[in-house]
């Protein structure tokens, strides 16, 4: 009996919701016009470079790329190594089958600060490994922001961290 009552009630409350609508009011007026932005461009740059093979006795590579010190510490750098001609792996990460595992990092050095080396690791998996292709894109940053650590709160002061969020 109580089952009955229950299904009875349930079944009242989604009528009667169902029942509901909201009615729609007129359309208000149109806002002012924003003013026009600036036509960005990301300034991405793509390099690409020929297949090559990593073996037990050679396992890393590296390339100079065109890019100066001061765009690279301002700079994304991503990477990739191609198989087959279809196939892209983030560096770091394992190489297509999981077989080999890359590390991989970028130097500028001050005393040649128009060019940047990219090198490339092998930290696991033994024999050869052919890779058809490796990508490199810069992506350069457009605004550059962040605190010193003198404006940054103590973070084991709560109030100065509620100040700091705003909260």
């Amino acid at each position: 009996m109580k089952k009955i009552r229950m299904i009875f009630i349930l079944g009242a409350l989604l009528l009667a919701f169902a029942a509901c609508k909201k009615e729609t009011g007129p359309a208000g007026p149109a806002g002012p016009t924003g003013s026009s932005g600036t036509n960005g461009n990301a300034n991405v740059m793509i390099f690409r470079y020929p297949g090559f093979t990593l073996t037990d006795a050679s396992p890393n590579y590296n390339v100079t790329i065109g890019v100066s010190k001061s765009v690279m510490d301002n700079s994304l750098l991503l990477a990739y190594v191609g198989y087959y001609n279809s196939y892209w792996y983030p560096l770091p990460g394992y190489s297509y089958g999981g077989t080999f595992y890359y590390r991989a990092y970028s130097y500028s050095s001050t005393l040649n600060p128009d060019s940047t080396s990219f090198y490339m690791l092998r930290l696991s998996g033994a024999g050869n490994d052919v890779i058809d292709s490796l990508k490199l894109l810069v992506v350069p940053a457009n605004v550059i922001s962040g605190k010193s650590p003198a404006e940054l709160p103590n973070w084991k002061n709560y109030e100065e961290v509620k100040k700091y969020f705003d909260l």
